[in-house]
């Protein structure tokens, strides 16, 4: 028998929430003809973050975005959703990281280090888990997903369920069978 080594829950209509925050994003900037990286506006700098001169076209966008998402999503207030698409589309994976008081390990391979620049919003919520994104999607194993610790440098197989209105994954020793 597997010894457990961790659990990470997670609301189930929070997650609903940030599936619909992509799907949404990623329906509008496509009908708009632009990638998701387009409706960032801010970035991380030393002391705060840098604002990027946007159009009205990209303001409209993201409201957009809000409003469909608040339509899907109506227990959760219209500010709530605003802040999490504004986090979202201006924060880097390496940036969570480092606001969780966290660093990645050093020697990443290219896979690792392009996932580290890539903003929340383009990782595509099936293989993120919210508020843990140093835990890297890597593939499944029969009816284990499997995820790499990109701060202990360790591989964990999980197992995915619903319970009482949470999503739940078990985190396990890696095994290959």
């Amino acid at each position: 028998m597997k010894k457990q080594l961790f659990i990470v829950k997670e609301r189930l209509d929070y997650i609903k929430l940030i599936e619909d925050l992509h799907k949404i994003s990623t329906k509008v900037t496509e009908e708009l003809g632009e990638g998701l990286e387009w409706l960032q506006y801010a970035k991380v700098k030393n002391v705060g973050y840098t604002f990027i001169n946007r159009s009205v076209k990209h303001w409209s966008a993201l409201h957009r975005i809000a409003s469909e998402v608040q339509k899907e999503n109506p227990s959760f207030r219209y500010g709530f959703i605003v802040d999490e698409l504004s986090y979202r589309v201006n924060t880097i994976i390496a940036d969570e990281i480092y606001s969780a008081g966290q660093e990645p390990v050093k020697r990443q391979v290219t896979e690792e280090k392009h996932y580290l620049q890539e903003l929340l919003i383009k990782v595509d919520p099936i293989y993120i888990i919210p508020r843990h994104p140093w835990l890297m999607y890597t593939g499944k194993l029969k009816k284990d997903f499997i995820f790499k610790d990109l701060i202990a440098g360790n591989i964990y197989n999980a197992k995915k369920e619903i319970k009482n209105g949470f999503v739940v994954f078990n985190f396990f020793p890696h095994t290959s069978s």
